[in-house]
């Protein structure tokens, strides 16, 4: 239909990018001295990393689930217990999504670390959203280059659009409503694409501390202390002593405890069941392919995590079967690892407290012995 080819996204989308880069422009003054953002939580390990890097084998990345339950010193005094000395160091960061976890990753490659062998990352989906307050902040920022962008914004093009087609008319009527519906789709790609797009000019601009413009958050010196003193990791236990915002999170897991249990029940029926879901369409699957080829050609090998969820995540065991050698560590199952889903280990109804934490660490320790035992050449 020819008046559908006269929206053009595109020229919207070109529009945020160079309001980006005009901002960035004005702000170009501020002088990087790290190569990560200019964000407390991430300086605080990004300092520690960067003094010990060639001293790490092994990283942990991903989202909270990975920052506040994998802790670096349990992790390591089990696999000395397994006769294997290593040294690890946690990654990860609140809210982190697939994309930034992977510039993440990028730039810690690029500092060269002589040790570096193994990199454990948590395997979900490449979302494109971005929460209203984590936008344009430096974390936001520093992870729209051009390489990711161009990756974000194919994940934008895969992610269902969240309205109904609605076209069970007919006639005139129906060609209308096909219209409408392609005008908001359209509309949906080209907004979700723009506020990438404006990231990417910012970023361009090598604006560092464009989030100063906005509500940063602080950390506290005792915090900040801690990650570097535990290897990256600060379970949900100390955080809430030292933010007490956490506090209505706790307490809303506490209130509703039957709600958590009918979950985990649920998820354990689930997993007994027939597989038949398979790898979703709208997955990213070229961004995880770049991801594992990245690492391996930086002679790190990658090995996916499944944390203790509350959902089945059947299409993330299939993944693993896209590439040959792709290690996966599923604990995304009641019944293999009860320890895990136990009230009295856990924070909320997503996290692990330090008990949790320990016990998942110590447990994710035990299935890469038993993986470096099974190779022929461990070392």
């Amino acid at each position: 239909m020819p008046i559908l080819n006269d929206f053009r996204p595109v020229a919207f989308q070109v529009l945020w990018f160079l309001t980006g880069l005009a901002l960035g422009c004005f702000l170009i003054s501020v002088a990087k001295t790290s190569p990560f953002p200019d964000d407390p939580e991430v300086q605080a390990k990004a300092s520690r990393f960067l003094s010990t890097k060639d001293q790490v084998d092994a990283m942990f990345f991903g989202s909270s689930r990975i920052f506040r339950g994998i802790s670096p010193e349990v992790f390591d005094d089990q696999m000395k217990s397994h006769g294997r000395s290593m040294t690890s160091f946690n990654f990860g960061f609140r809210g982190m999504l697939a994309h930034e976890t992977n510039a993440m990753i990028e730039t810690i490659v690029e500092q060269k670390p002589e040790r570096l062998k193994w990199a454990f990352i948590e395997l979900r989906h490449w979302g494109p959203d971005l929460a209203d307050e984590n936008r344009y902040t430096a974390r936001s920022i520093f992870w729209h280059n051009p390489q990711e962008t161009f990756s974000v914004l194919k994940s934008v093009r895969l992610k269902p659009f969240p309205f109904a087609r609605g076209v069970n008319a007919k006639g005139i009527t129906k060609v209308l409503k096909t219209f409408l519906w392609e005008m908001k789709k359209r509309a949906f790609v080209a907004k979700l694409s723009g506020t990438h797009l404006f990231h990417l000019g910012a970023k361009y601009a090598n604006v560092g501390l464009i989030h100063s413009l906005f509500a940063a958050s602080e950390l506290s010196f005792s915090e900040g202390q801690a990650l570097i003193d535990h290897q990256g990791f600060v379970s949900l236990d100390t955080a809430i002593l030292l933010d007490p915002s956490y506090g209505d999170r706790r307490e809303q897991f506490q209130e509703n405890l039957e709600g958590y249990r009918r979950s985990v029940d649920s998820l354990r029926k689930t997993n007994k069941g027939d597989r038949t879901y398979g790898i979703p369409k709208n997955y990213n699957l070229d961004a995880l392919r770049r991801q594992i080829q990245r690492l391996r050609f930086a002679g790190v090998t990658p090995v996916f995590v499944i944390p203790p969820l509350q959902k089945p995540a059947f299409f993330l065991l299939d993944l693993a079967k896209e590439e040959d050698g792709t290690i996966l560590f599923n604990f995304n199952d009641p019944d293999a690892y009860p320890d895990l889903y136990e009230i009295e280990n856990r924070f909320d109804a997503d996290h692990l407290n330090q008990e949790g934490a320990e016990k998942f660490s110590g447990a994710l320790a035990d299935r890469f012995a038993e993986y470096l035992s099974s190779l022929s050449d461990p070392d």
